[in-house]
């Protein structure tokens, strides 16, 4: 388990803890001060604010090790923002436009799109290193993006 923030063991703090008040006189972020209230040992699922991501996973992700013991990863939250003009700001662009094209299809077109995906189930579904649990959309994306987009494979 990570060793953050803090407890308290009799009368004294173990671990360290931010402070709530900043010099100049406002307070810490949320996200922040709860981090760093966490109990040293303490299992964190999920998110905190837009700073911390936590997951408990069985074992220590090595093979062979001891069974029964868990660990526990902290992540940095990480955005994916695209800045004015860039490619990625492009690439997020055509995928929406895309996926606005979704929802307006017609029945008939969404039939066909079905098919498809029932061809690709009866086909893969034997195969489990090759099955990918897919949907209709995924099938006008897929040849969608093709068109809009001239980098996508």
């Amino acid at each position: 388990m990570p060793k953050c923030g803090q407890m308290r063991v009799g009368a004294a703090w173990v671990g360290g803890k931010e402070p709530d008040l900043r010099p100049n006189g406002t307070l810490r972020p949320y996200d922040r001060r709860c981090r760093t209230r966490i109990m040293i040992g303490a299992q964190v699922h999920g998110q905190i604010g837009k700073n911390s991501i936590w997951r408990v996973q069985g074992g220590d992700g090595n093979y062979g090790r001891k069974k029964g013991t868990t660990t526990q990863y902290h992540y940095k939250y990480f955005g994916n923002p695209a800045y004015p003009g860039s490619v990625l700001e492009q690439w997020q662009l055509v995928f929406k436009q895309v996926m606005a094209e979704v929802k307006l299809l017609p029945e008939n077109v969404r039939d066909h799109y079905r098919a498809m995906r029932d061809e690709y189930l009866a086909k893969y579904r034997s195969h489990p290193g090759m099955y990918k649990a897919r949907e209709w959309p995924h099938f006008y994306v897929q040849e969608r993006l093709k068109e809009l987009y001239p980098g996508y494979p």
